[in-house]
């Protein structure tokens, strides 16, 4: 399976902040490795030579790695449709910079039991802004990505997907975000897969890269009991 990582950023390049000697992207290639992904497409933007000089094509950490090159940001819509010429018929996406544990075999399965376009890994949480809320029925078919301003509880986009590449007839050209400019246009085939357990960190914000400095082992106990479970040493 092919996986498309997301390292966008507009000043530091978070996804190479290094902890124990690694920058926070090996971990996520290392974790998703264990989990079968073999080909990963790097979509790069501000300060992309220092990730393409670190991790090369792939060969030295058992991959295989091209990358989608952005001279100007194009948002997460915008960043995906530059890639398309590269990505295969299905494959995930996940963000550069947050590590959320999943089963991507169950994910998978999840995705080939419906005639899906997209599926979205959300999680049920409490959290302040409404924003990042997502709204589905009860065969998990996604009805809106926005809640009221008084909803204090729901799921939220966890910012893991599968895609279909037939998702790529309604992006707009440009820069674009798959929340606000994408998803609204699909009337059908968007799903909401629920992760319901495991670590998740997202290294955004001073707060949670600090926090991430402190407790990053649980992300390498993670990545060691996905190669045993795998069979890889």
């Amino acid at each position: 399976m092919q996986m498309l990582i997301l390292c966008l950023t507009e000043d530091i390049p978070k996804p190479m902040l290094v902890f124990d000697n690694k920058p926070f992207l090996q971990y996520l290639i290392e974790y998703y490795k264990g989990q079968g992904i073999n080909e990963f497409v790097l979509s790069v933007g501000y300060l992309k030579e220092k990730i393409i000089k670190y991790f090369g094509n792939g060969k030295r950490f058992g991959v295989k790695i091209n990358y989608s090159k952005e001279d100007v940001p194009l948002g997460t819509g915008g960043a995906l449709f530059k890639a398309r010429k590269i990505l295969k018929d299905v494959f995930f996406v996940v963000n550069g910079d947050t590590f959320r544990e999943v089963d991507l075999n169950d994910l998978r399965q999840f995705y080939k039991k419906r005639d899906a376009l997209c599926v979205v890994g959300v999680s049920n949480c409490i959290r302040k802004q409404s924003s990042g809320f997502v709204k589905f029925d009860k065969k998990w078919r996604i009805v809106d990505f926005k809640s009221s301003s008084d909803v204090k509880t729901g799921y939220i986009n966890n910012g893991i997907y599968l895609m279909d590449k037939r998702m790529f007839a309604f992006f707009p050209r440009g820069k674009s975000s798959l929340e606000d400019d994408v998803f609204f246009r699909i009337k059908s085939g968007l799903f909401a897969y629920e992760i319901q357990k495991g670590y998740f960190i997202d290294i955004g914000t001073i707060k949670t890269y600090n926090q991430f400095a402190k407790e990053f082992y649980k992300v390498k106990n993670v990545i060691s009991d996905t190669f045993k479970s795998s069979g890889e040493n």
